[in-house]
């Protein structure tokens, strides 16, 4: 569980920092960038939610 938070705490820190830098990537850069940045949205979303239906579920069983 820790380690797919820190690299997901980690990718998002680079995105916002490659993002946020005073000179602005090149044009296939920019695209490299914009589809890791939506992968990494939608693996969160998809991570979140196997945690949503597999784990939180059996967490509150065990420990309401």
């Amino acid at each position: 569980m820790g380690i797919v938070h820190d690299a997901l705490r980690r990718d998002f820190a680079r995105l916002q920092s490659a993002l946020g830098s005073a000179q602005p990537p090149d044009s296939d850069r920019r695209v490299a960038i914009a589809d890791h940045a939506r992968w990494m949205m939608d693996f969160l979303h998809h991570h979140h939610q196997a945690e949503d239906t597999g784990l939180w579920p059996l967490i509150r069983q065990r420990a309401p």
